[in-house]
């Protein structure tokens, strides 16, 4: 894939069946909250989350997930997402 193309990354992340539909105690700044778990966790990031100069450093975590030494973690999926063209 080109890494051109990419426009985002997105984590999928799936919990355990023992989680799903539990409560935790979520922070909150000054309080918690309880947060029901959900069987899916999606993030998504795009260059406009990144320090200038964004698209580089966009790239630059492109290859790191793409790299032969990244071990993402349990239950995580990451995707990379490009423009839908018709």
């Amino acid at each position: 894939m080109n890494i051109k193309k990419i426009m985002a990354i997105m984590a999928v992340k799936t919990n355990p069946k023992d989680k799903v539909g539990k409560l935790r105690v979520t922070g909150q700044g000054n309080g918690f909250s309880l947060d029901n778990t959900p069987e899916k966790e999606v993030e998504f990031y795009s260059e406009e989350d990144f320090e200038e100069p964004k698209r580089d450093n966009f790239e630059s975590m492109i290859l790191e997930l793409q790299s032969k030494n990244y071990k993402p973690e349990e239950h995580v999926e990451i995707h990379f997402l490009t423009e839908c063209t018709k």
